[in-house]
């Protein structure tokens, strides 16, 4: 069934940087297909009453840790009703892919979110299916299992890129040669399946007090990740430093 909205009285706000002005906006087929002041309804078209009331492209959330939550609340609420229609993951450093094959390296990636995002654990262990290990895998399981009302974008995260080449030693070392060159090929792989770009902590201490595995990377590591993300175009690299608790934001910068 063709969803037809007609908006009718609101003061649209076009995402062009112009002040608002009064018009309607028709809806169909998933596209705007008039902007204009006076639209009369057509048959079977549904009548919004915006008077009053702003009309906007939708709100991109620009930082949301719903990599896992999607899988036990893929209505994302309440962010659809609060006009957002894109939410953006992979944030800080933490993604659930790639993702590492040892248990006690996926239960790191899982109490990493549980603290420091308040993601509860017991459905990160069974509901999640971590049927991936790559971002590619990962992003095709999601679209096998996971039915979203609004887009989803996400980062490649540093620390579980370590964790799945590195294991425990993530934590404790500098990559090798041979090291680095696997987690390049894992972040090929992330952003020709559409990842945002790279994302990495250097502010964040986990529950026992170490410093996140991205902390541990050297610069041999981090030039190697950034001139994989400079090949491809658009593509982002996030950095988290610590500017108010450790204040070690210029050293890292």
């Amino acid at each position: 069934m063709e969803v037809r909205i007609l908006i009718k009285g609101g003061n649209v706000v076009d995402g062009s940087g112009g002040p608002a002005f009064a018009a309607d906006v028709r809806v169909a087929g998933g596209r705007i297909t008039e902007v204009a002041q006076n639209l009369q309804p057509t048959k079977g078209e549904r009548v919004v009453d915006a008077a009053g009331c702003y009309v906007t492209p939708g709100f991109i959330e620009t930082h949301n840790h719903w990599d896992g939550g999607v899988w036990w609340n893929p209505n994302l609420e309440p962010l659809p009703a609060y006009g957002a229609t894109t939410s953006i993951n992979g944030n800080c450093g933490f993604s659930l892919a790639p993702a590492p094959q040892r248990p006690e390296d996926v239960q790191d990636v899982i109490d990493i979110f549980n603290y420091f995002e308040d993601i509860p654990e017991e459905p990160m262990r069974k509901i999640v299916p971590w049927d991936w290990k790559k971002w590619s895998e990962y992003k095709a399981s999601m679209e096998r299992n996971v039915k979203l009302p609004m887009h989803y974008s996400a980062f490649c995260g540093h620390i579980p890129l370590r964790l799945c080449v590195m294991g425990q030693d993530a934590w404790k070392r500098t990559a090798t040669a041979d090291e680095i060159d696997q987690m390049c090929a894992l972040l090929v792989d992330a952003l020709d399946a559409g990842a945002m770009g790279l994302s990495s902590n250097f502010l964040d201490y986990d529950k026992w007090e170490r410093p996140l595995p991205s902390q541990l990377a050297d610069d041999a590591e981090l030039i190697a990740l950034f001139n994989v993300v400079k090949r491809y175009e658009g593509a982002t690299v996030q950095v988290i430093l610590d500017y108010f608790m450790r204040k070690t934001a210029n050293a890292s910068l």
